[in-house]
């Protein structure tokens, strides 16, 4: 006679859109183990249920039972996988994806003062070589790294990638301010899907985004694809420029409102500022006029300049 089977069930609490990868780790340790992984849901029975958070503003689902494993910075700052199953290959299938996840390094070298890696990762540090989470089914893979062109361990695995010929998409962006030509070079040398991702946070980088960019273009003969997170905080002004700089420089900016972690929300201009920059809008119209339209009235902005400042 067959002993029951145990059920997991797994519960991403964000529902972002992008795969939970504690979620794939807990699902393939728990395969191997025999037991039955099923995503959660509040209509059946499950031994066990694991809910991940990475957001601590992302509300608490009211279906989780009391006895919930709950785990991801969103429940709390100390929380982490066990070793044996932080370093297992993900189960791909249970994601649903079809390239590989993973991070090669942990930490960071910056210390930005709106960023929680340094608080709960600590300095970068090396991580994981590519083939513990890169799929031989795979010919792609998405880095989570927080600054891998810091770290030779990160080298490395960017230079063996180009090697096997796997497309890579370094998600949290590339620090401009490590890009030389020596460094220029090797990206040159990646597939980069779907394109190559910087971060422009405050004005200080703005000169660095337009040399790595000119450099990888020289190397590469090609104007390829650029994108470039641009953090959108309190200073609307300042942000607004390094946009407009993006776009001189034919790089695509794509805005986030700062959300602090305590969950208070961004403002409805830093909402208006992300909506216009991230969208077609912006080579349309300016800031100023999308913002009026969006008012239906005066904008709460007024042009100074040749740039904008809040109104008070």
């Amino acid at each position: 006679m067959n002993a029951t089977r145990t059920i997991v069930a797994l519960h991403d609490a964000d529902k972002k859109g992008f795969p939970s990868l504690p979620l794939g780790k807990l699902a393939a340790m728990h395969k191997s183990k025999g037991h039955q992984v099923e995503s959660f849901g509040a209509l059946f029975h499950a031994d066990l249920v694991y809910s991940s958070k990475a957001f601590s503003f992302t509300p608490e689902d009211p279906a989780l039972p009391e006895q919930t494993i709950k785990g991801g910075s969103g429940y709390s700052m100390a929380s982490a996988l066990p070793d044996e199953v932080e370093h297992m290959m993900p189960d791909y299938k249970f994601l649903g994806i079809d390239y590989s996840l993973g991070f090669s390094t942990r930490g960071c070298s910056r210390a930005c003062d709106f960023c929680m890696v340094p608080e709960k990762e600590g300095k970068i540090r090396p991580h994981a070589e590519i083939g513990e989470f890169l799929h031989p089914d795979h010919n792609k893979v998405v880095l989570m790294d927080n600054n891998i062109l810091a770290s030779e361990h990160g080298l490395h695995q960017l230079a063996l990638l180009s090697k096997l010929g796997i497309k890579v998409d370094v998600n949290r962006g590339l620090d401009a301010r490590l890009i030389d030509a020596t460094m220029a070079r090797l990206l040159a040398r990646l597939t980069f899907d779907p394109c190559i991702r910087l971060a422009c946070d405050h004005k200080s980088q703005m000169l660095h985004i337009k040399r790595a960019v000119k450099l990888i273009r020289q190397e590469t003969g090609k104007v390829g694809k650029f994108r470039c997170y641009v953090l959108i905080q309190d200073d609307i002004e300042d942000a607004l420029m390094r946009i407009e700089h993006l776009m001189k420089l034919n790089v695509d900016p794509f805005a986030q409102p700062f959300r602090h972690w305590d969950g208070a929300p961004p403002s409805d201009l830093q909402r208006h500022l992300a909506r216009w920059a991230n969208t077609p809008a912006r080579k349309s119209e300016p800031f100023a006029q999308y913002l009026a339209k969006a008012h239906k009235s005066k904008p709460p902005v007024k042009p100074m300049d040749g740039q904008l400042e809040l109104g008070v």
